[in-house]
């Protein structure tokens, strides 16, 4: 048992498994330890078919099965994305003699999680209580995370919120779970609430936080705040990244702000950030909004040095921008000049599409 608990530790399933199976032909007896660790082993690889199997096996072997040799069955299910046979371990395991602990059933939630089942995983973090076992923050974090994934932000920020009445501090991935929750929806309010909540709990935001927040920012047509908020991100030594810097861009575009979106993708380079087709093509929207035709075909004719290829969307951007400003057949001229983007799919019905608007605004 102790050979199989090293190689499990050392990330090796195949060679404790063999171990195991040889242990009767050495007259050994197997025990519950060295079948968890093997279950265990499994689980951790992704094997969670073994891990099952070890189980059943471990049983008919008459091998008294604990909490740790099912929770690692659970965990391997969890881990392969199998979120319906956690729920059927939790419900084999009184007929098996083994309580489950908030181990168990904070692996069956994140299991549900992974899944997008939101509804089983506030199912089964209410009914803890019933099984005499107490949430913690990995089981509140993983149904946070799961009410974030089917679009329910009311429901994440009222279970974060309920986790102060059950002594539950939260940590930075239940914040985040709770603000990415907000930013999906557009409330950019509960957003920054959630971000602001952080340093009562002595929590220091990350990049994801900031960026969540800054998103939201952006779905709710806040670019002043986005923007505060990029700037607020070095103040607290965060470093940005491509997202949290595209968000701000997209703000800027859908606040019609195409000085603030052009400065800022010029000044990614001073952050370490590369911009990309998603930044090039907010900033060419946010010209486009205000028919700044000139700036967003020297934008346009700037990607490939900054080694991003345009798409469609970038055509599309330049092409609007030009017509907005009466510069149809210019805008025409522009994406005719440059041979490279004819592998660009949709480019033809792009071309047809405003020959068609620019004729229909002639007559």
């Amino acid at each position: 048992s102790a050979a199989i608990s090293a190689c499990q530790l050392g990330g090796q399933w195949l060679f404790p498994l063999a171990l195991l199976r040889s242990m009767p032909e050495l007259r050994v007896s197997p025990d519950v330890v060295g079948c968890s660790a093997v279950i265990t082993a499994a689980g951790k690889a992704g094997q969670w078919q073994f891990a099952l199997a070890q189980l059943g096996s471990t049983r008919r072997q008459r091998v008294a099965l604990d909490a740790i040799s099912c929770n690692a069955a659970i965990s391997g299910c969890e881990k392969g994305c199998q979120w319906h046979l956690p729920l059927a371990l939790l419900d084999l395991m009184p007929g098996l003699r083994v309580a489950p602990d908030a181990v168990s059933c904070s692996a069956a939630i994140s299991a549900c999680e992974k899944g997008a089942q939101w509804q089983a995983a506030l199912a089964l973090l209410g009914s803890m209580d019933g099984m005499r076992v107490a949430p913690n923050v990995v089981s509140c974090s993983a149904a946070i995370s799961a009410c974030e994934k089917g679009g329910l932000w009311q429901f994440a920020v009222a279970l974060f919120s309920s986790m102060a009445g059950l002594r539950i501090l939260p940590h930075t991935v239940t914040c985040n779970a709770a603000i990415s929750a907000c930013e999906k929806a557009g409330q950019w309010q509960p957003a920054l609430a959630l971000l602001g909540l952080m340093r009562s709990h002595r929590l220091l935001p990350n990049v994801v936080s900031c960026s969540a927040a800054i998103s939201a920012c952006e779905k709710g047509a806040q670019w002043q705040r986005a923007l505060a908020l990029l700037h607020c991100m070095a103040d607290l030594r965060i470093a940005p990244d491509v997202i949290s810097c595209n968000a701000v861009v997209s703000a800027c575009e859908k606040g019609a702000q195409w000085r603030c979106a052009l400065q800022l993708l010029g000044s990614m380079s001073a952050l370490q950030v590369l911009p990309d087709v998603i930044s090039c093509n907010a900033a060419m929207g946010a010209c486009g909004k205000c028919a700044r035709w000139r700036s967003a075909s020297a934008l346009f004719h700037s990607m490939p040095g900054r080694q991003v290829d345009p798409n469609v969307v970038s055509c599309s951007s330049l092409a609007a921008a030009c017509e907005r400003a009466g510069q149809w057949q210019q805008g025409l001229s522009l994406l005719s000049a440059d041979a490279s983007l004819s592998l660009i799919p949709d480019l033809a019905g792009l071309h047809s599409n405003v020959v068609m608007r620019g004729t229909a605004k002639k007559k």
